[in-house]
């Protein structure tokens, strides 16, 4: 059960990092993607099904690859 609650949160958090990218607020976009990684990872961690830790951990991996390019495209922004 906590995982799925986890994981939602997780994505619930990753959506409103999305808007606040598009919206231009890089700070806060980063932070919520990082807190949205923090929560597939604690969701992967006590889950015991192979498929969802796959999905899991991807997401971790897409999201941190967003906060990479935004702190590549806009380190001045970032710091």
């Amino acid at each position: 059960m906590w995982r799925n609650v986890l994981s939602d949160e997780g994505r619930n958090i990753a959506k409103h990092a999305e808007r606040e990218h598009e919206a231009g607020n890089f700070r806060r976009a980063k932070e919520l993607y990082l807190k949205a990684i923090a929560k597939f990872g604690q969701a992967s961690d006590i889950s015991d099904d192979f498929k969802e830790i796959s999905i899991l951990r991807s997401l971790s991996s897409y999201y941190s690859e967003r906060v990479y390019s935004m702190k590549r495209n806009c380190v001045t922004i970032l710091k």
